[in-house]
């Protein structure tokens, strides 16, 4: 029974790191850049400079 309870928190273990190691990006704050993304950076006009666009 201690065998089959130990296997099993092992198992547990392995699995919540593994789960959270999936979710990690390359880069150091752990956040992808929005480049790396292939997001496209907001244009930003004043409302003084809009012409009906």
């Amino acid at each position: 029974m201690r065998t089959v309870t130990r296997a099993l928190t092992v198992i547990a273990i392995l699995g919540a790191v593994l789960g959270t190691s999936a979710c990690t990006s390359g880069t150091p704050s752990g956040r992808s850049s929005a480049s790396d993304a292939g997001v496209i950076a907001p244009v930003i006009v004043q409302l003084a400079d809009q012409d009906g666009r």
